[in-house]
């Protein structure tokens, strides 16, 4: 199992919170559950309102995530967007046999 943390840096600065600050905020999460957070991927040249799998680092999550990962993220608006997006995602995550969770 690996723990990968998302880390969405707004590229318009309106829902921007510090790398570090999401950084801790993860590792903090995934030592308050035993694990280790051994993938870190940083999104910082979008905006919030591209879907996630149109996304550099969000395309790259999908595309190598695994049975029995877990994948971490400070805020789930910023990996699900709307209804139909937060959908889709899931059910590719869940699909491969892989958890999310939200720090």
């Amino acid at each position: 199992m690996t723990v990968i943390g998302y880390i969405f840096l707004d590229a318009v600065r309106e829902y921007r919170i510090p790398l570090v600050a999401q950084q801790d905020l993860l590792e903090e999460y995934s030592v308050s559950i035993g694990q280790n957070c051994e993938e870190l991927l940083v999104e910082q040249s979008f905006s919030s309102s591209t879907a996630f799998q149109e996304r550099s680092e969000g395309k790259k999550l999908l595309a190598n995530v695994q049975e029995g990962d877990l994948v971490l993220v400070a805020q789930v608006k910023w990996i699900l967007g709307g209804g139909a997006e937060c959908t889709t995602i899931i059910e590719h995550i869940e699909g491969k046999g892989c958890f999310s969770a939200l720090c």
